[in-house]
């Protein structure tokens, strides 16, 4: 019984330390060359800290699909890292 009750308050607990947050607090993982291309990966990335519009070219890592169309947007979805 106690086993279980642990596993239940351990995954209400990770909904309650962030409520409505869907974003992690760590860096985002998208990396390539920053130069002008023709096409690339284009938008905000929280680097940890903050956001920074930054435009990548053969972008690698697991967060080049999830970049922020606007800084307002990264911002958001990171102010409970602050």
């Amino acid at each position: 019984m106690r086993f279980v009750l642990a596993v239940v308050v351990s995954l209400l607990g990770a909904v309650v330390l962030l409520p409505g947050c869907n974003a992690s607090c760590k860096a985002m993982e998208a990396q390539g060359l920053q130069t002008t291309c023709n096409g690339g990966a284009r938008g905000y990335i929280w680097t940890g800290i903050s956001c920074i519009y930054t435009s990548l070219c053969n972008c690698t890592g697991r967060d080049c699909q999830r970049l922020y169309a606007t800084q307002e947007s990264c911002e958001t979805a990171h102010i409970h890292c602050r």
